[in-house]
């Protein structure tokens, strides 16, 4: 019994690695079949033939956002700052916006001109 010479198979009676790695970011998210095919054959070249295939389901990365400091207490009048703080696994770009809400619900009275456009992040670091 020998292994098949293919295009770009190993030589007749060597061995080739049984794992397939992928690199980060390879695969985009979403559903994807992948088929490993076995063949077997005598010296007459009669083959006989398997498959089996399995389904990976790649997940978007999770992304994470926070203001950064947290909750706080200010007194009225007094100038404050809050910035942006987000992480996503890939090191990509993420866009965010800011937006006021009242305790009681609605807008931030006098607030909703003031807030800045959307804006991107970079988390690669």
């Amino acid at each position: 019994w020998r292994v098949p010479a293919a295009a770009g198979a190993p030589a007749p009676g060597s061995l080739a690695t049984t794992q397939l790695q992928f690199p980060a970011g390879a695969l985009r998210p979403g559903a994807h079949a992948l088929t490993v095919r076995a063949a077997l054959c005598d010296e007459l070249q009669a083959c006989t033939y398997a498959s089996a295939t399995v389904t990976v389901r790649v997940q978007a990365a999770v992304i994470v956002a926070a203001v950064r400091g947290g909750d706080r207490r200010v007194v009225p009048f007094a100038p404050f700052e809050l910035a942006v703080d987000a992480s996503e696994p890939n090191g990509g770009t993420l866009s965010f916006r800011w937006q006021c809400e009242a305790q009681a619900g609605g807008p931030c009275p006098g607030l909703e001109r003031s807030l800045p456009e959307p804006g991107r992040l970079d988390t690669a670091r």
